[in-house]
């Protein structure tokens, strides 16, 4: 069911409430990602020569078509950063004003933290105030279009799961996975975890005893070594350095890695772009 435009709309703010941060001097992670621009913010940027030319042909994510800020040497620093230093901090743009919080909308609106920032839990800001300030930025209006666009493509998400005869409840997960929980500290229940969600097929909507059940009978035919293997490095076998994740250490610095043949690269990662290999990692 849709929203109703004139209830109130709920935003569940439990993840951010409570909870505090502080950017951490000499840090910059957040400058690493290529901030995206507001149709307005772009065309304030358009207009003033100061800021024109940091405007990016593209953006590292093929799946954004909007304007967005040029990173240094194609998967470096933003455009306007300098010895860890925003030169435009204050005409910066909202995903950067925004940030260590995002705006999810899905079955409902959620504000959730990006806990790539370091300076989560510092004393300092509320993350409850600063989140209630961003909704404010946003309206109502705006907010209510977007939950509607989210729900439909949820709405007919579900539909397609259930055509499929692979929809299961929510509780049904969650409490086939409270069962289960004992045997994923276990070799062989993990293996018969992973095979079954590979290859397992369960009635639409089983009750949880049941998933649970067909898990405990499912042949344990995962390679865990072999999976171990895909898993812990797939997230750095990526074409692209700009779209590799990026680290800091205690000292502040920089840190990207790469799977290069049969081996994890490690590499320091400068503002201008430019990498140095510090380690090699056999996964």
């Amino acid at each position: 069911m849709l929203a109703n435009p004139n209830m109130p709309l709920e935003i569940d703010y439990s993840e951010v409430d409570g909870k505090s941060y502080r950017c951490i001097d000499g840090c910059a992670l957040c400058c690493l990602c290529q901030p995206e621009l507001l149709p307005t913010e772009e065309e304030r940027f358009r207009k003033d020569p100061r800021f024109a030319d940091a405007i990016a042909d593209r953006h590292i994510s093929p799946d954004v078509t909007g304007a967005a800020l040029k990173l240094k040497g194609a998967h470096g620093a933003c455009y306007f950063l300098t010895d860890k230093r925003c030169r435009i901090y204050n005409d910066r743009p909202h995903y950067c004003r925004s940030f260590p919080i995002n705006v999810f909308v899905g079955w409902r609106i959620q504000l959730n933290i990006n806990l790539s920032c370091r300076g989560i839990g510092l004393e300092g800001e509320s993350l409850g105030g600063v989140s209630r300030a961003i909704i404010a930025d946003y309206g109502e209006g705006r907010l209510s279009s977007e939950l509607e666009s989210a729900k439909r493509v949820f709405t007919e998400f579900v539909k397609n799961t259930r055509d499929t005869w692979v929809a299961q409840s929510f509780s049904s997960v969650r409490g086939a996975g409270h069962s289960l929980s004992g045997e994923l500290v276990d070799e062989l229940g993990l293996s018969r975890v992973l095979a079954y969600a590979e290859h397992g097929r369960t009635k639409q909507n089983a009750p949880a005893n049941e998933i649970a059940k067909i898990v405990r009978r499912t042949e344990p035919d995962a390679d865990l070594e072999e999976r171990a293997l895909i898993d812990g490095t797939e997230l750095f076998d990526l074409p692209d350095l700009s779209l590799l994740p990026i680290y800091i250490d205690d000292k502040n610095d920089w840190k990207i890695f790469r799977l290069v043949g049969k081996e994890i690269v490690g590499y320091s990662l400068s503002e201008d772009g430019r990498t140095q290999e510090f380690s090699r990692t056999n996964p």
